[in-house]
């Protein structure tokens, strides 16, 4: 039986309506729940390589988590939406990784010409 014109929510033609309403979106518009066996941690490795853009210690992570990440997306066992955010992982936390072993190696330089001289 169709439903009335004002009566949202009730189902139509014996399926009811995923967004309260006729002709709404379904309820996940991503993949479905439980498709890949494994959670994402793309989120996870972009936060804390921005992080180390500021502080410096946490973007070696962020590249490893980025790196893990994408690999595991190339090996079907996590949602492949999330590929974006693994590379910008691996992107900023290289980045900042070389500045720091950049900026560690010149400090040590220093600190070795400081100690030849006395």
């Amino acid at each position: 039986m169709p439903s009335m014109p004002g009566s949202f929510g009730t189902p139509q033609d014996g399926m009811p309506a995923a967004g309260g309403f006729p002709g709404a979106p379904p309820a996940s518009m991503g993949a479905p729940v439980g498709m890949y066996p494994e959670a994402s941690q793309a989120t996870l490795g972009l936060v804390l390589a921005i992080v180390g853009f500021f502080c410096g210690l946490t973007a070696p992570v962020g590249l490893w988590l980025g790196w893990k990440e994408r690999s595991a997306i190339d090996a079907g066992r996590r949602d492949p939406s999330n590929r974006g955010q693994a590379v910008a992982a691996i992107v900023i936390g290289a980045i900042t990784t070389a500045f720091l072993v950049i900026g560690l190696a010149f400090f040590v330089l220093i600190i070795a010409i400081g100690a030849s001289t006395n």
